[in-house]
């Protein structure tokens, strides 16, 4: 359990809440060494957040507005694994997985109300009245399901120090990226390939 407490943001409209997340969670962790070469992380979790704050759209007559807003009950949970795999004395595999859930399952709380034209949303303040779109059942923005990644390491040796030559593919997941939580909001998973070449000395003074 824990508690923290943030000031309301004064750069946005509106006059939401201060944010006092209450969190409720569960982390597991394991760590085998299967062997000099070869060893496993492994991670779950669990977390109950209350009062969380996020962005939404705000209609105000016919305005919409970005402001910050409490979520009421927000869940995340997910499951994380590192793996490293000694190749000999100078080759190094490692991988990791992580998979992720989350969802805004109650956004209002008590503040649901229903426009007089029939569309609902929550009450954003008394003070300025105005509708947020409710994101109720959607996940949270920028949270990819799943991430994984792959790297091999490979040193050189040189006359007067040490080559290291690494490759790393990485995949990151569908997620949400629109603060409007539309079904085709969905940003799609992509990878990425990254190549490094380095260089040390053999005294460790200094690397490129």
């Amino acid at each position: 359990y824990y508690t923290n407490w943030t000031l309301a943001g004064a750069l946005f409209y509106g006059n939401n809440d201060d944010f006092e997340t209450d969190g409720y969670g569960v982390n597991v962790e394991a760590r085998a060494f299967v062997s000099d070469n070869f060893r496993l992380n492994a991670a779950a979790y669990y977390y109950d957040y209350e009062d969380m704050q996020t962005q939404v759209w705000v209609k105000r007559g016919s305005l919409n507005f970005l402001e910050l807003r409490n979520a009421h009950d927000v869940r995340a949970y997910g499951v994380e694994l590192e793996a490293l795999l000694r190749l000999g004395s100078r080759t190094t595999l490692n991988a990791a997985l992580s998979v992720a859930r989350s969802e805004i399952k109650d956004f209002c709380g008590s503040d649901f109300e229903t426009n007089p034209d029939g569309s609902t949303g929550c009450l954003a303040n008394w003070e300025q009245p105005g509708i947020a779109y409710d994101p109720s059942g959607h996940e949270m923005t920028q949270t990819p399901q799943t991430q994984w990644a792959a790297n091999l390491s490979h040193d050189i040796p040189v006359r007067t120090g040490t080559i290291n030559a690494n490759f790393t593919y990485s995949f990151v997941g569908a997620m949400e990226y629109s603060l409007f939580y539309l079904d085709e909001s969905l940003a799609p998973h992509y990878d990425r390939m990254d190549f490094n070449l380095g260089y040390r000395d053999a005294q460790n003074r200094f690397q490129v």
